[in-house]
């Protein structure tokens, strides 16, 4: 073969190779399928040691020392719903964690989305299904705070499950957003 042939089928080849090498890398891109999670830790009882003293706070009759919220916000950050997602909420310590509920959920997803306690310092939070962009916000009561940070983590093989930092946007960007698209702001 001559320099030409070998130039005409290295083109063809190229022709026909390129788009689909990039049509599956692509298709592997946009199946991607990732969780983020942010966390916010509050106690219910500030340090006003009168007001801890009179109100107390039991949960199934035992008495929680120094009651605190954890409130969890999990987003689908991945291009593909996900289907019978498990995200696993694991706190250091002796620290009790007991199911709480979701805040602002959809409508219609009441039967999809469940908590349940796994154990005393777990709970599993059961999606049935969860879109890209869907965001799930939880809220969980604790015992105590916990001496460290919680371990979120999802056991399906083929999702991520990654720690996320929460956005903080100035006062003209967020009349901004509130004007444009107030649902960016639960985010």
């Amino acid at each position: 073969m001559q320099t030409i042939e070998w130039l005409t089928v290295a083109v063809v080849l190229a022709t026909v190779l390129g788009p689909l090498i990039t049509w599956l890398v692509m298709k592997r891109q946009f199946a991607s399928k990732r969780l983020s999670y942010t966390y916010e830790i509050v106690p219910l009882l500030n340090s006003d040691a009168d007001l801890a003293r009179d109100l107390k706070v039991f949960y199934k009759d035992e008495e929680l020392p120094q009651p605190a919220l954890l409130t969890l916000t999990i987003s689908n950050t991945g291009h593909t719903a996900i289907e019978m997602a498990e995200v696993i909420v694991q706190l250091p310590g002796p620290t009790y964690l007991i199911p709480g509920d979701f805040l602002e959920m959809p409508p219609g997803y009441l039967h999809l989305w469940d908590i349940d306690r796994t154990d005393a310092e777990e709970c599993t939070i059961r999606f049935k299904h969860i879109n890209p962009k869907q965001v799930a916000r939880v809220r969980l009561l604790m015992d105590e705070i916990p001496n460290g940070a919680p371990l979120v983590s999802c056991p399906m093989a083929n999702v991520q499950c990654v720690r996320g930092t929460p956005v903080s946007v100035g006062m003209l960007a967020e009349f901004v957003v509130k004007a444009v698209a107030p649902q960016l702001l639960r985010i």
